[in-house]
């Protein structure tokens, strides 16, 4: 259970309605780390706003999926399981073949990721990591497959996903039901758990 409570929705401005409804909108329901956010309502919007440039800004060229799958492995090894939850949720909705989201912990291995997706995610777990891991080396790999501009897209991703997890990782925030059963579909075979993000009933 979240260890902030969401804010009162008695306590709603038009600003924090309009981004909680701008989430509603992306993954059909709001998440309870947006509810929490919603009492700072300036931090809420902004976040909703760069959160979506990086996936819908019409200047981005590299596949959304690759930018979601950026983030789901940025989540992992940040060790964030309720946002590799809602990515995973998200990458299985987007990938025509539902194989690709229960092997990508094994992207480097996999036949299902071409040459550039894995260098791609290679470079996520690398940015995602404490202390960070890039290296002019991955950087030069990164530059066969992407240019400059679209590595700025994918380390957008990993920076946007920076924030979250440390948001849900440090509020313990409840995982809702529609990324939990995905996630339990799909990188529940691989080991992922609900860990701190379960309900009160999940609770020995």
């Amino acid at each position: 259970m979240s260890r902030i409570p969401p804010a009162d929705p008695e306590s709603y401005t038009e600003e924090t309605r309009a981004f909680l409804r701008a989430r509603e909108e992306v993954l059909g329901f709001v998440p309870n780390s947006m509810k929490v956010m919603a009492r700072r309502p300036a931090v809420g919007a902004a976040f909703v706003r760069l959160s979506d440039a990086v996936i819908q800004a019409p200047e981005m060229t590299t596949p959304v999926i690759l930018r979601r799958m950026v983030q789901h492995i940025a989540s992992y090894a940040a060790g964030c399981l309720y946002c590799q939850a809602h990515t995973a949720r998200i990458v299985d909705d987007l990938s025509e073949d539902e194989r690709k989201m229960e092997t990508i912990w094994e992207f480097e291995t996999s036949d299902l990721f071409s040459e550039a997706e894995r260098v791609a995610l290679r470079f996520a777990v690398s940015a995602a990591s404490v202390p960070n891991l890039v290296t002019d080396e991955l950087m030069e790999d990164m530059r066969q497959h992407f240019s400059d501009d679209e590595i700025v897209e994918l380390l957008a991703c990993v920076s946007v996903m920076g924030f979250m997890n440390r948001w849900n990782d440090s509020l313990a925030t409840t995982l809702e039901q529609a990324p939990r059963e995905s996630a339990e579909r799909t990188i529940g075979k691989k080991g992922w758990t609900v860990g701190q993000h379960g309900s009160v009933v999940d609770q020995p």
